[in-house]
């Protein structure tokens, strides 16, 4: 991510002062500010771990997303389809703690977790028409 924000955004005054020491939920949630979908992925690929937990990451949406977008992320979650993601919105910093809102967390099943984030954002595809 610092690598993107490096070669995208090196004038911004906040994200250019990002760095290694800052927590990847931080530096996300100055990308869902700039509007960017962000996916992490929190897999332990300890074969120990991976065996017990399987895959795991954490898909962070920014406030609206365009249809454009919308296309974007079904690859991403076809491309994911065998992890467990845990889908959270509405990212703040409220008194020094980043907060959001768990939209949905779905294990390994594609369609319902692109119907859950269209449900979500069909207002904004409405207003577009």
């Amino acid at each position: 991510m610092l690598d993107f924000i490096s070669n995208y955004f090196s004038d911004d005054p906040i994200l250019s002062k990002l760095n290694i020491r800052h927590q990847p939920t931080i530096v996300s949630y100055f990308l869902l500010e700039k509007g960017f979908i962000v996916f992490l992925n929190s897999t332990d690929y300890n074969e120990k771990y991976l065996k017990k937990y399987g895959k795991n990451g954490v898909l962070l949406l920014p406030e609206s997303i365009t249809s454009k977008q919308l296309v974007s992320l079904k690859k991403l979650i076809n491309d994911l389809s065998d992890y467990d993601i845990l889908v959270n919105t509405d990212l703040k910093i409220v008194d020094g703690f980043l907060e959001s809102k768990t939209l949905a967390n779905v294990d390994h099943d594609n369609d319902k977790l692109i119907e859950v984030i269209t449900n979500n954002y069909a207002n904004n595809f409405n207003k577009s028409k």
